[in-house]
């Protein structure tokens, strides 16, 4: 199953998606980088038509704790399955990039205690991006 299954599924169950699209990039720029860009702890990838302001503050608010984090910055944007880019509002997205040595303790070995607070960071993002279920 691609993600634009994934992304159509979800829409027609509940009516809207939201992506959280995670990677991470080295302290260091690589060769085809612009080494005078800043490479933030965190960099909160956003769309001006699929990131909204409550989508962006809430990624904000749930990564707070690393303290460093620019929007667009080294990296921009967030990945939309083309079928919906820029004309489907019920897709709602942003790109979560990482600093390696936010989880690394050296370029091949994780941090636990780092790992897990991400993790909890994440976690955070994703119960604001769920909807709220009514208990009978």
């Amino acid at each position: 199953m691609t993600l634009t299954d994934l992304v159509d599924d979800r829409i027609a169950n509940t009516g809207a998606a939201v992506i959280i699209d995670v990677h991470s990039y080295p302290q260091h720029p690589s060769r085809f980088e612009n080494p005078n860009k800043s490479r933030p702890a965190l960099c909160l990838g956003t769309d001006d038509f699929h990131t909204s302001n409550e989508l962006r503050e809430q990624a904000l608010d749930a990564f707070a704790p690393l303290g460093d984090i620019a929007t667009n910055t080294p990296y921009g944007g967030c990945y939309v399955p083309l079928n919906r880019y820029q004309h489907d509002p019920r897709v709602s997205a942003v790109m979560i990039e990482l600093r390696r040595d936010q989880y690394l303790t050296t370029p091949s070995v994780a941090n636990p205690a780092k790992v897990d607070s991400l993790a909890s960071m994440l976690a955070t993002l994703v119960a604001h991006c769920t909807p709220k279920v009514a208990a009978d």
